[in-house]
This record gives C-alpha cells, structure tokens and sequence, in this order.
C-alpha cells in the first residue's frame, strides 16, 4: 500500500488510518446508480456501496431535505426536546412496518441499533420479573456489527478476530445452507437450547454479506416464531441490510407469516445520505418497559436527532413516491434472471441466490462444488476483474461453507433501469469470463 504524499502536496501532519490494503481511487461525485472517480472513470454502484444507497447518488429532493433541515435545527437533545421529524418518522415507520410494530428509537448505525434491541430486550424481561434473560442466541453465519454487543452476536469468524477476548459467548444456531438445511434442522436444534435464561434469538431474515444472501427455506421463521412464544423467548430481526424495500417487501420479515418482536433497521432508511438506524417493537414489548421505568433511558447522542429524522423522512417519502418499494420486486425479477443467465455460462459459479434486489453469486471449484483454497482470494479477484469493467460489488466471503467460501453481493440501487440491469450483467459476465480465464492458465487451482 502506498503511502506516498501526492506530487506539489505539501506533507500533511494528519492522516486517514488506511481501511484496506488496496489502492482506491478518490471518488468525485456521483449521480443515479454511478460514481465517478477524480481520474474519470464512471462505476456502476451493484451493490450499492455496502447495501446503502439505495435511492442511488445525487437525489436533489434528499439533499434539499437535509439542508433545509440544517438550516432549521440540525441537533437537539432528545432528552431536552421533542422533534417533529423524528414523531413523523416513527409513525410513517409504524405503517409499513409488520404486524403491530410501531415504538420506534433511532440511531446513528446499525451496530447501535442492535445494541438497542438488545437493552430493550433485557429491559422487556427485567419488567417481566425475569432479569435473568440475559443471554442472545445468533446464527452461526452472521454479521450484525462491529460494537461490542452487536459483534458478539455476530458469527462471522474474521470479523470477530482480535476481539474475542471482549466479546460474550453467546450460542448459536446454524445458518440454514442454501442446498441443505431444513426446518427440521432448525427444530433439532432449538430443542437442545436452554430457554430459561435466554432473552431472544436474533436472526437475518435474509443474510447478507456474511452468508451471501441466504434465503431460509418455507416455514423457518415460523416455527421459529412458535418456539419463541412456547418458550418465553424474544425474536429480533436484524434488517439492516435487508429492510427498507430491498427485497420488494418494505420489510423482508413480510415475505412469511411471522413477525418479529423487535426489528432493526439501517443502511436502507437512509438511502446512504447519511448516518441513520433504529429499531421499531410492539405494545407487548413497548408497554411494561414504560409501565416499569416511565421511559427509554438508553440511546446514543444522536438517537432521535432532527436532522437524522428529516433525512429518514425525506428518504421513506421518495420511496412511496416513486414506488421503489414494489420497483424492486419488479426490477428484482429482471435482475434474477439475468445473473441466472450469467451463472449458466460460468462453470464457477456455483449458486445464485437472494429476492428483490439483493442477490449474491457464490464461487466454487468446478466440477467438485467445493470452495476453492481461501489463499487464492477468488474473491478479491472477482472484485478487482469488476472494477476493471467499472462495476462495483461488494464481497461475500466465508460464507455458509463452514467459515469457507467465495461471493458477493450484487445489490444496486432501487432506482436501477432494466438498461442497466442489462448493464451489470454484461459487465459481471465479463469478469468472471476473466476470473475464469485466469485459473485456467493456474491449472492447479481448480482442484
């Protein structure tokens, strides 16, 4: 990596801690599903940067919202001051949101927002008379923040690594496989845990980055909601990837007959303009939490923020009124069959998966299926055969193979075109005719 100060630049006393190894362009600007790098080059945004901009670059009704918004009262304390942006918002999150949620707490990311899934379910059971629910049950498979408690929760091994001294040991369910797994499986293995002290399972309901967008097989989240409420055990949705009309549903949970108690949301409420997450849950969690403290004495310092608030507001009104919500599901079909297409010419492609708008391809060494050596980086490799055809994706690695595997996540803004669905395709299906072509002259690593 360089580190190497630009020609004519003076020395700089302060840097940016670098985030990866690579060298990156600096980006310029963006505009609709692009972004346009200093040195000129346009990138198709497929996977909406980390599955965030998903109203896509440069919406002239968001910015306009946020500087009206500053101009206003960017800030003020939750505790000292009600804001009408942030009532507003809670309510038009209760309309799209399951069943009868509809408190809702905002935060700045969802790393916050599970830890705050997490407070409010512990503060449910403590009001309950049950303070020993305490413990969190995950998924093998998982990424649900880089917080303390929230990547305790997470299953993902390397990006655990370096903290697990910090971290609880929570228990695990396995993440059903793409081509294995069953309900069957889910209930064998809910009948081994303990429910006495444990305050809820968190799941995905489609995974994201960590699993490859794993869809969980018919009747999953049902039995699961059965055994929580058999059991006295919370379920949490984690739907900040996920949420917020990615996969033509507002929420994923919609996609079955099962509603969460707490769901978290991010990344999608905010379109990617700005720092913005929460979670939203029912009466049955929201009352004796208020009948036993009066209020929620927990949050961050730009829980609830007008400004945040106002973006949300500005980002949920853009979707109802573009209809990006049922455009996902409509584009998502196109989007489906055309990297169905793509994987039918690629023997490398093992499995394409996903709904709506969030998809992922994922790699395996032909004709066995099995991961290829997680030391030849195929990953990586696909990600730098795409940019070099200006598309950008964002990795899926380690997946459900036991800690094994390569993908990644094709998610592109809502407002994708079927032009530029057909745009994506033929550049996707470029790189890996070039991933492909290079382990063709490797030899070796095909087995």
């Amino acid at each position: 990596m360089s580190t190497a100060q630009p020609a004519g630049e003076p020395a700089a006393r302060g840097a940016l801690l670098p985030v990866t190894a690579r060298e990156l362009p600096i980006v310029e600007r963006g505009a609709g599903v692009y972004l346009y790098a200093e040195d000129g080059r346009r990138y198709l945004d497929g996977s909406s940067g980390a599955v965030a901009a998903n109203l896509g670059h440069g919406n002239e009704t968001i910015a306009e919202a946020l500087a009206e918004q500053a101009r206003t009262v960017a800030f003020a304390h939750r505790t000292q001051f009600r804001s009408r942006p942030a009532e507003q918002l809670a309510a038009l999150v209760g309309e799209h949101a399951p069943g009868e949620l509809r408190w809702s707490l905002f935060s700045s990311s969802g790393s916050e927002a599970n830890e705050l899934a997490l407070r409010i379910a512990m503060a449910y059971w403590a009001a309950r008379g049950k303070p020993e629910k305490v413990e969190f049950v995950s998924r093998s498979v998982s990424y649900h923040g880089s917080t303390l408690g929230a990547l305790s929760l997470t299953g993902q091994p390397r990006r655990r690594a370096g903290a697990e001294a910090l971290l609880h040991g929570f228990a695990r369910l396995h993440t059903p496989v793409p081509d294995a797994g069953s309900v069957a499986d889910l209930r064998a293995e809910l009948q081994r845990l303990d429910p006495r002290g444990i305050a809820a399972v968190v799941t995905e309901p489609i995974g994201g980055a960590s699993s490859g967008a794993v869809v969980p097989p018919e009747g999953y989240y049902e039995h699961l909601r059965g055994w929580c409420d058999a059991h006295d055990v919370l379920w949490i949705a984690d739907e900040v990837m996920c949420g917020f009309g990615r996969t033509g549903q507002w929420f994923a949970v919609q996609h079955w007959d099962a509603v969460p108690d707490v769901l978290v949301f991010g990344k999608g409420v905010s379109g990617g303009y700005g720092p913005l997450a929460g979670i939203v849950c029912g009466d049955r969690i929201a009352e004796p939490v208020l009948t036993d403290r009066g209020f929620v004495d927990f949050g961050h310092t730009y829980s609830n923020a007008p400004i945040g608030a106002a973006l949300g507001l500005a980002v949920v009104r853009e979707m109802r009124r573009h209809r990006l919500v049922e455009r996902a599901g409509e584009i998502g079909t196109l989007l489906r069959a055309e990297l169905d297409a793509v994987a039918g010419r690629h023997p490398i492609v093992h499995q394409r998966r996903g709904l709506g708008l969030l998809h992922a391809i994922e790699l395996a060494c032909p004709p066995s299926s099995q991961p290829f050596p997680a030391e030849h980086g195929l990953t990586q490799r696909l990600l730098a055969a795409a940019r070099a055809e200006g598309l950008l994706l964002y990795p899926a690695v380690q997946g459900v193979r036991n800690g094994r595997g390569d993908g990644v996540l094709i998610a592109p803004p809502l407002i994708i075109t079927a032009a530029e669905v057909g745009e994506l395709a033929r550049s996707l299906d470029a790189a890996l005719g070039t991933l492909e072509e290079s382990l063709d002259s490797s030899g070796p690593e095909r087995s």
